[in-house]
């Protein structure tokens, strides 16, 4: 029984081999047909339990597709030609060297004023080292920049600009009126003596201080303070007076420098008194 199973799995084992051979077989052939489209025959031949491969001609081979010729340079963007660079120096071709020509520096200031690189079109162009030619370029842009300029018509002698005019001084300004003229401020003066207290001959040489220009009056005055003791508005103690609310707040402030009851009393007393001189 064992011999049997044997055999069988060597059976099958030849079977897979012959079928890897059909295999292989069929894709060489696959293979020579595309070969014989090239100009190949391709013939596989059993040798000594393999295959054997071989390879011969048949025609001439295809031809290689020929790549298009590289466009021509056409002109750079300020419309002068590139020009074509020089071939390469082999191995054993130095650049050149010693003393520079005038066709040399003249050809390496055009080459450069149209904006060509030295090291990949100037120096080959020349067939000198770029480091030669860098050093060269240096050479001739300084000699220009030293070089004077060529003579010609001598400048014209600028004239001096004439001096400006002097501004006319500004007219001094007109002299402001006195607030109060001492006929004024000494008009409707009390006795300081017969004053009774201290804070009321203070009241009294304020006003003799300040005076009574126009609009105000000891009327005026009386007016508004009594308004504006009475808790009435600037605006309301002005109307009251006859005074623009501006006239009304600079004169109370002048009137009474600092608010107390015991000075607006007093301020009150002693221009009750003055609005009776006045009346006499």
């Amino acid at each position: 029984m064992g011999m049997l199973e044997d055999l069988i799995a060597m059976r099958q084992a030849d079977l897979r081999l012959a079928e890897a051979w059909v295999d292989l077989v069929n894709a060489l052939s696959d293979h020579a047909e595309a070969l014989e489209k090239d100009g190949v025959r391709l013939e596989v031949k059993p040798w000594k339990g393999k295959l054997s491969l071989d390879l011969r001609l048949v025609g001439p081979p295809k031809a290689l597709p020929v790549p298009a010729p590289a466009p021509e340079p056409g002109p750079v963007p300020d419309g002068d030609p590139v020009p074509a660079p020089a071939p390469e120096p082999g191995p054993s071709a130095a650049p050149k060297t010693g003393d520079w020509t005038e066709d040399e520096d003249r050809e390496l200031l055009a080459l450069d004023a149209q904006g060509h690189p030295v090291k990949a079109v100037i120096a080959p162009r020349l067939g000198r080292s770029w480091q030669a030619v860098g050093l060269r370029l240096k050479k001739l842009k300084e000699e220009r920049a030293e070089a004077p300029a060529p003579d010609g018509d001598p400048a014209p002698d600028v004239e001096p600009e004439p001096a400006p005019a002097p501004e006319p001084e500004p007219a001094p300004p007109p002299a402001s009126a006195p607030a109060a003229s001492s006929g004024s401020a000494f008009r409707y003066a009390l006795d300081l003596d017969a004053l009774p207290t201290a804070r009321e001959k203070a009241a009294e040489r304020r006003l003799r201080a300040i005076g009574y220009a126009k609009p105000f009056t000891p009327a005026s005055d009386l007016k508004l303070v009594q308004a504006l003791g009475a808790g009435k508005s600037i605006d309301a103690a002005s109307r009251s007076t006859g005074l623009s609310p501006a006239q009304a707040r600079g004169r109370w402030r002048a009137l009474l420098p600092e608010v107390t009851l015991e000075n607006q009393a007093a301020l009150a007393a002693v221009l009750n008194k003055r609005v009776e001189l006045a009346k006499q």
